[in-house]
């Protein structure tokens, strides 16, 4: 595994840079509503982590009927739209590019490395990699402002804490499967 120690924020892809369009008012939008509001991916992530809410009993004051369920399902939804709200708006004011670019001529080490890296870096509007401090104040800050809806045991800095952590390790996981997705979808398509 890829220490965070080893991972250089300040390298820079040159060819990409040449390459590199800033994202437009257009762009931005459609990623944020596609990406945080209205998609089968919002709607199964917000499914599959009630799911996983449910089953551990997190909150507890909303019991294991079907109800406390779906009120899981909205507080996950709800908390996803306030993620992907911290995250594009302080990208849009910043410049900061909230999408992902696939490096499908890359070796494999080299895409894994691309994928992890990019949890934490992104580029800007000359294209430069830069620390993506967006993503990381939404991934910490949601969690903290589900907290004013949420009755849960946790205090909001403790709740950003431990759920912002494990947002981050699913975000790398989010940007292992976009880069080698399709490919493993080509692979299994052939057969």
């Amino acid at each position: 595994m890829v220490g965070l120690a080893q991972i250089d924020v300040t390298q820079i892809d040159v060819a990409h840079e040449a390459e590199y369009a800033p994202m437009t008012a257009d762009q931005r939008w459609n990623d944020y509503i596609s990406g945080s509001l209205l998609s089968p991916s919002v709607a199964f992530r917000s499914l599959a982590s009630a799911a996983i809410s449910h089953v551990s009993k997190d909150p507890v004051q909303w019991g294991q009927s079907s109800r406390g369920y779906f009120e899981r399902v909205g507080s996950h939804w709800a908390r996803f739209a306030v993620q992907g709200g911290i995250h594009s708006g302080l990208a849009a004011a910043l410049g900061h590019d909230t999408r992902y670019f696939r490096q499908p001529e890359k070796s494999g080490w080299q895409r894994t490395r691309h994928a992890l890296r990019r949890t934490f870096v992104t580029q800007n509007r000359e294209g430069h990699t830069v620390f993506d401090v967006s993503q990381m104040a939404g991934l910490y800050g949601a969690p903290m402002a589900s907290s004013l809806w949420n009755p849960n045991r946790h205090g909001a800095f403790r709740q950003g804490v431990r759920a912002g952590t494990f947002g981050v390790g699913m975000q790398a996981g989010s940007n292992l499967f976009k880069e080698f997705g399709p490919d493993i979808k080509r692979a299994i398509l052939r057969k």
